[in-house]
């Protein structure tokens, strides 16, 4: 699957794996996974295949607040 670099693209979450590893965040698939059950996850949009799609933009912006709340603990 090929999503453009920014704007409103979904994304499964093996793309999603890739955008917390920008941020710094090294997770694996399950970590990504174990995340879907957190509050203010992103709720799946779409679906292709047997790959749930999710808003890019949405996951960013949950990344970016994970951050914040790792820097602010540290």
């Amino acid at each position: 699957m090929t999503t453009p670099s920014k704007g409103r693209a979904l994304v499964d979450r093996g793309r999603m794996v890739a955008l917390a590893r920008e941020y710094n965040i090294f997770v694996s698939y399950s970590t990504v996974y174990r995340w879907t059950c957190e509050p203010g996850f992103p709720t799946a949009v779409g679906k292709s295949g047997k790959s749930l799609l999710y808003d890019r933009i949405d996951f960013v912006n949950f990344i970016e607040r994970l951050v914040s709340k790792i820097e602010s603990d540290g």
